[in-house]
């Protein structure tokens, strides 16, 4: 994609299955090459802000408690575990990438 196409990314548990510190920054960078606004990630595990190198104003990072989900079939949709409500913690971290064109503006 080109540079700064997107005026918000998503991130729903896609950092959480890379594993170093190396392909997790290399990823926050390729998304801060193209985004052009917000990057929203909602993880399992609690991200480190200097991963996130400069460039980037997050808020503090938030934590939800949330049910634990498991798989069944790889042809189905993951299933909540009966009973599991509020016992699993999700983090919700917003950053915004200051753009280049809203700085010359």
């Amino acid at each position: 994609f080109p540079d700064q196409q997107f005026q918000a990314v998503i991130d729903k548990g896609l950092s959480d299955c890379l594993g170093s510190t190396k392909d997790l920054r290399a990823y926050f960078q390729e998304v801060g090459r193209v985004l052009d606004g917000m990057f929203i990630v909602i993880s399992m595990r609690k991200l480190n802000p200097n991963l996130f190198r400069h460039g980037w104003l997050c808020q503090p990072r938030r934590e939800l408690m949330g049910p634990q989900f498991e798989e069944v079939s790889e042809f189905k949709p993951a299933q909540q575990v009966k009973g599991s409500d509020g016992t699993i913690p999700y983090y919700l971290t917003t950053c915004r990438k200051n753009s280049r064109r809203n700085d010359e503006m």
